[in-house]
């Protein structure tokens, strides 16, 4: 699938060129300006979505047996504000006749999201434990061998489980020797012939073969060869989570759809979700013609990709990660965190996230990480991801041959989903932040000014800077003891922390280290991208009496809007003027 078309019609981002920029920024990871309260009620939101519904209807008038379900919601609003469906002509008989929000798709490996979920929420498990401290069975069935021939279970623990960097092998339910003829033609295709007895230790659930059962997961599992050492590079595992399904069910002596029930899905009002049992009747969900993967179990792997669940449940999921209300705030914080580095430039992992680093959607070029986990079983794709930056969830479903045939189809359409809703987003926040922020802030007694102004940089730009009739936004280089006498280039630029007292909301200053061409030279000459990007590395330098001053402290009305402001180093407290 192939989608040409701008979403974003550029006359939105009109009032903020592309053009102008003094140095090239480099703001600190994570949001630049506060994330929209009310997006779907914005027009630059509105025009945006009705560019996408456009593309929508263009891609599924392709689809003759393929159903599509995306949705975009705020964790600041109750409703999606991209709520789009396409019910095919073609179906299961036993199929919903029309696709909407409710529909209840398989969801695959997205799945593991809530596995992991319900790992986090036991406070007694530790990330850093072996799982055989849980599953000493591992250990013990482990068959005799070399370090190529045998994994050190003691070495594989719950954290690199969970992210997809153990070293252990992906599956033991697609081994071939599952499959016997005529459904696998093994010998005619060069592999070894298999006795009876050797066929019986294998297990899959899959088709006609046998299903597995914990014990059988247990006893197989050791006699895979590690592909790593753990702790090596990543390598996706099915398996590696339907461990940790049992680790969790061993610990809280409950079934991993009990826990889920009672700790995820009813708190947060999830009733179109569950477990490797359809949550509804069969007219309720979307089954694609021929396919039978609707009504099958996974067994002991469903911790796995096992789960069902709709559009709109799942946006309900992703605003509880967000808002808190499944993790504490310090819990979540550390769930959405990178764990290991991939081959590609543009995914890291956590666990079980694949986060995409995404240069192409905000329009000043900088870093938007995704928190996505993409799902497949049979004729099913979904994808579910949190944007935090902007405060919204994404959730991608479709299902059917059409779809199926499509290289990475969920990706691709969440690619193209927020390619037309971040452009404006973004300008929204720009607008909130002008009429919020923007400004002369004044203490005459004490002949001190800042003003802030919004461009087409990220965050806000500090044009004026003078305390007590001192010029510090010029001579900033100075407050360094060991400085050069070099000023340094461009503009100063605050960026919102995470930190608020009450109505007092921390923000942080940043300088840009280097003039656009130096800057571009040093870029060309590394090693890597981005070289001239280290202002993770140079925050903070300068401060004065325990207080840095580069933090800034915006005290801000019930409407959001800011009052006040306090440079803290500098002991001054600056009134907004009207």
């Amino acid at each position: 699938m192939v989608i040409t078309k701008n979403l974003l019609p550029f006359a939105l981002m009109a009032t903020f060129p592309l053009s102008g920029v003094e140095s090239k920024a480099c703001p600190p990871l994570g949001a630049v300006l506060p994330p929209p309260r009310q997006p779907s009620k914005e027009f630059a939101v509105i025009e945006a979505v009705k560019s996408l519904k456009a593309t929508f209807d263009k891609v599924t008038s392709r689809y003759n047996a393929s159903a599509v379900s995306i949705g975009v919601q705020s964790i600041y609003e109750d409703i999606p504000f991209v709520d789009l469906h396409y019910t095919p002509p073609i179906k299961n008989k036993n199929s919903t006749e029309t696709v909407t929000a409710d529909t209840v798709y398989r969801i695959g490996s997205c799945t593991k999201v809530f596995t992991v979920l319900a790992l986090l929420q036991q406070k007694n498990i530790r990330w850093d434990e072996p799982v055989t401290k849980y599953l000493p069975e591992l250990k013990r069935n482990q068959a005799e061998g070399t370090d190529i021939e045998a994994v050190h279970w003691d070495s594989v623990t719950i954290g690199a489980l969970a992210s997809h960097i153990s070293g252990i092998g992906r599956d033991l339910a697609f081994d071939l020797a599952n499959f016997p003829v005529p459904f696998f033609q093994a010998e005619k295709m060069g592999l070894q012939p298999l006795d009876d007895k050797a066929r019986a230790n294998h297990c899959s659930g899959l088709g006609v073969t046998k299903a597995c059962s914990k014990q059988d997961v247990l006893k197989n599992m050791p006699l895979r060869h590690p592909q790593y050492a753990s702790y090596t590079a990543p390598l996706y595992s099915n398996v590696g989570i339907t461990l940790l399904g049992l680790v969790v069910e061993k610990v809280t002596n409950k079934s991993l759809d009990q826990l889920l029930k009672e700790k995820v899905l009813r708190p947060t009002g999830m009733q179109k979700t569950s477990l490797n049992e359809p949550p509804v009747s069969d007219n309720e969900g979307f089954i694609p013609a021929n396919d039978p993967t609707w009504s099958t179990k996974t067994g002991v792997f469903a911790s796995s990709g096992g789960m069902y669940s709709s559009t709109s449940d799942m946006l309900s999921f992703g605003s509880a990660i967000l808002s808190h209300k499944l993790l504490s705030p310090l819990a979540t914080r550390k769930w959405l965190s990178p764990t290991s580095f991939t081959s590609s430039r543009g995914h890291v992992l956590g666990a079980p996230w694949e986060i995409q680093r995404a240069d192409r959607l905000a329009p000043d070029g900088r870093i938007v990480d995704i928190y996505a986990k993409a799902g497949d079983l049979g004729q099913y794709h979904s994808m579910f991801a949190l944007i935090p930056d902007y405060g919204i969830v994404v959730s991608v479903m479709t299902a059917g041959k059409e779809v199926s045939d499509e290289f990475f189809v969920q990706s691709h359409l969440v690619s193209q989903t927020l390619k037309a809703v971040i452009p404006a987003l973004d300008a929204v926040t720009k607008e909130e932040a002008k009429k919020d922020f923007a400004g002369v802030y004044q203490d005459k007694e004490s002949d001190s000014v800042v003003e802030l102004a919004v461009d087409n940089g990220p965050g806000l730009a500090i044009k004026e800077w003078t305390v007590k009739g001192f010029n510090v936004l010029g001579n900033f280089t100075f407050y360094n003891i060991a400085a050069s006498g070099k000023k340094l280039p461009g503009i100063a630029r605050l960026y919102p922390s995470n930190l608020e007292a009450g109505s007092q909301k921390a923000w942080r200053m940043v300088f840009d280290q280097v003039d656009d061409e130096r800057g571009e030279a040093f870029d060309e000459a590394a090693a890597y991208p981005d070289a001239r990007c280290v202002n993770w590395g140079t925050m903070d330098r300068f401060n004065y009496n325990f207080a840095g001053l580069e933090e800034f402290v915006i005290t801000v009305g019930r409407d959001g809007a800011a009052e006040s402001l306090s440079p803290v180093g500098f002991g001054v407290t600056l009134t907004k003027q009207k």
